[in-house]
């Protein structure tokens, strides 16, 4: 497909991640999302991420060893760098008043950084939603869900989820299931 597409793709809009290929990062991303180039790297993955003692043991959506999620590959970069993960445009005009973001995180490891996200208003972006830390407390911990009104946003939006890397590889944070819908 053509990135940016033609048109904003409609939402309802979900991205679960199935169908991309281990390690596939934001420069191989069919679906018009990128990343920075920097480390940590935002990445694909099934089942465990190659570090032990952080990242979930499944993706969200099948919560099987085979389905897909994205997390922050935090086994090399500085302490406090951040990836930026940016969603192309999507357009809201078919949804109501009640429109949301929901999304799937999980963050377990010792070290875990910031996960924040930005909702772009049009001039400059929101920060909608953030979490530090070690949320979870195992691998197999279910994974959490966010929440984020977008009744504030009409017409095309993007959003921004950045991951910032602790001080260790312990800090595999994840995402799945992102959804723009009523």
């Amino acid at each position: 497909g053509q990135c940016p597409p033609e048109e904003p793709p409609l939402a309802p809009y979900l991205v679960d991640w199935e169908g991309f290929a281990n390690g596939t990062n934001g420069f191989a991303f069919s679906n018009c999302w990128t990343t920075g180039s920097n480390t940590p790297n935002w990445q694909i993955e099934d089942g465990q991420t190659v570090s032990s003692f952080t990242g979930p043991a499944t993706d969200n959506t099948t919560g099987t060893t085979a389905g897909k999620y994205l997390f922050l590959e935090t086994s090399s970069g500085l302490t406090g760098a951040v990836n930026t993960l940016t969603s192309p445009d999507i357009s809201l005009d078919n949804l109501g008043s009640l429109r949301e973001l929901t999304f799937f995180y999980h963050m377990y490891g010792a070290t875990m950084g910031t996960l924040t996200v930005d909702v772009f208003n049009g001039t400059s972006y929101d920060t909608v939603f953030t979490v530090s830390g070690q949320q979870h407390t195992s691998l197999t911990d279910p994974w959490s869900k966010a929440t984020v009104s977008l009744a504030a946003y009409t017409g095309t939006v993007h959003f921004r989820f950045h991951g910032s890397r602790g001080t260790s590889y312990t800090g595999d944070m994840a995402i799945d299931d992102i959804f723009i819908a009523d």
